[in-house]
């Protein structure tokens, strides 16, 4: 048994609505006339995007029961299906514009979703704590807007409240970071399907005859994908075992949370101007990263030895993988950091961190581990405060959250191997406005905080090389937070299930 999901990739006309209506009816009822059971179109895909201000969207905005809405609900109640829009609506008791979606169904309206990171010129932001599930024959279904899957904690939220499937109306040019990036993080950390549904066509000023739509798997898999400049109607299953979403790789996401170690999610930073004073960080400056993909055995160390003898800057950091690292090599690491001035970070058989210091000192915690209940070491090194994980942290959206809202400059991790999806789960997690570093015997990344809506910094190593970064902590002291969140529900250890 399958769902049948088609992704209207519509050509918005700008500030035609009429005639967008018009086009996007007609294929709305092609895509219900196919047999879809599901039925996503973009966001604002009456009017366009672009508007300056309250006045100069006012004659573009809909009513929220007006005749776009009925005639939606009348096809969606004809065929059977479910249907979700994307448009600016008016509300009718308080006059708000609000960017919304709306999903019809089988009997009725079943869900209206106001987004949250809403246009400042003109839309009032939605509720944090709206509800944006609702129930189908198959399952839960969630819906976000474009930007509000930006950040990882609304669609954690939304997958709290028990969403195996993820519609995401988006109008998001092809520009900075490349979406398709993002919802694949947003499937894979939180181990449900996403269909992301962009539109195309020239906006007043953004170009998006590329836009990209898509279909996401829970292990962050794209199933299809399609763009192009004229309207299309991205036609797609999803496999329903026992005739219904799958749900067990979202359980075992939601299961290996433990809000004991994010209680800091809910602090709100935004008013704070120096957080280096605020939370008695050390001073910023800059400092040199390596990550050398290199592990102890006795080649391999002796590759080490050379390198950490052949850094020239004093306070620099240097990442090794997890390994066997045995009393002699550790004593050799303690002299090279002393006698180098340097900063040596490893974990031993993902059991003991160690860091060696410029002062010849060796110190060793447990290692972190997300069922142990030791939490997450952080340590103060130089200008930066560091986060020592394991590398199964990087899948827990709410912990780079809270480590950031500590103050975290940089979280760390020691492996012994360094998997594609860590790659991808760690340059996300660097939305937070902090740095992130994996280093193993199999390769070693460092990723920087993005500039604006840019693609995150990036860089990689293979096995037997090193990847150097400098790492600027007076650019990791300005954080950025989405603070319209159910915290409730995200620090909750209990979550909705089907």
């Amino acid at each position: 048994m399958t769902l049948k999901l088609h992704l209207i990739h519509f050509n918005v006309l700008y500030r035609q609505n009429e005639q967008n209506k018009t086009n996007l009816l007609n294929l709305i009822r092609q895509a219900a006339e196919d047999g879809a059971d599901i039925i996503v179109t973009p966001e604002m895909a009456l009017s366009g995007y672009s508007f300056t201000s309250r006045a100069d969207i006012r004659p573009h905005v809909e009513q929220e029961d007006g005749d776009f809405v009925q005639a939606v609900e009348g096809l969606a109640g004809e065929f059977g299906c479910y249907v979700c829009v994307g448009l600016a609506a008016r509300d009718r008791d308080t006059g708000a514009f609000f960017n919304s979606a709306f999903v019809a169904g089988p009997d009725g309206m079943v869900c209206r979703y106001r987004k949250i990171n809403g246009e400042s010129r003109w839309a009032c932001p939605g509720e944090a704590t709206q509800d944006n599930v609702f129930n189908t024959p198959w399952g839960r279904v969630g819906v976000l807007i474009c930007s509000d899957s930006y950040f990882e904690l609304l669609p954690r939220a939304t997958v709290l409240r028990g969403a195996d499937l993820l519609l995401i109306p988006a109008n998001w040019p092809p520009s900075g970071l490349d979406p398709l990036e993002l919802w694949q993080t947003r499937a894979l950390e939180n181990g449900i399907h996403i269909a992301a549904c962009n539109r195309t066509g020239q906006d007043k000023s953004m170009d998006c005859r590329t836009c990209q739509s898509a279909l996401f798997s829970p292990d962050g898999e794209v199933l299809a994908h399609t763009a192009g400049p004229q309207s299309t109607v991205m036609v797609t299953e999803i496999a329903l075992p026992q005739g219904k979403l799958p749900n067990r790789r979202r359980r075992a996401r939601l299961a290996a949370r433990h809000p004991r170690h994010y209680h800091d999610i809910y602090r709100s930073l935004s008013g704070i101007k120096d957080l280096t004073c605020f939370l008695e960080l050390p001073q910023p400056g800059k400092v040199a990263l390596h990550c050398l993909a290199c592990g102890p055995q006795a080649q391999s160390s002796t590759q080490i030895t050379a390198l950490l003898e052949e850094e020239k800057r004093p306070g620099a950091i240097w990442l090794l993988p997890d390994g066997d690292y045995d009393g002699t090599q550790c004593d050799r690491l303690a002299e090279i950091a002393a006698g180098k001035g340097l900063y040596i970070l490893c974990s031993r058989q993902a059991d003991l961190w160690l860091l060696f210091t410029p002062e010849g000192k060796q110190r060793t915690w447990q290692r972190s581990s997300l069922d142990d209940g030791q939490g997450i070491v952080q340590a103060d090194i130089g200008p930066a405060r560091l986060a020592l994980v394991s590398g199964a942290v990087f899948a827990q959206p709410e912990l780079a959250v809270g480590l950031s809202k500590q103050g975290c400059d940089l979280i760390v991790a020691s492996e012994t191997r360094l998997h594609e999806r860590t790659r991808l789960l760690a340059g996300a997690r660097t939305i937070n406005h902090l740095a992130t570093a994996v280093c193993a015997t199999n390769g070693a990344g460092i990723w920087m905080r993005p500039e604006g809506h840019q693609r995150w910094h990036e860089e990689l190593a293979g096995p037997g090389e090193r990847c150097t970064f400098v790492l600027d902590t007076n650019l990791t002291r300005q954080k950025r937070f989405q603070d319209r969140v159910d915290f409730e529900r995200l620090l909750s250890c209990q979550f909705t299930d089907n």
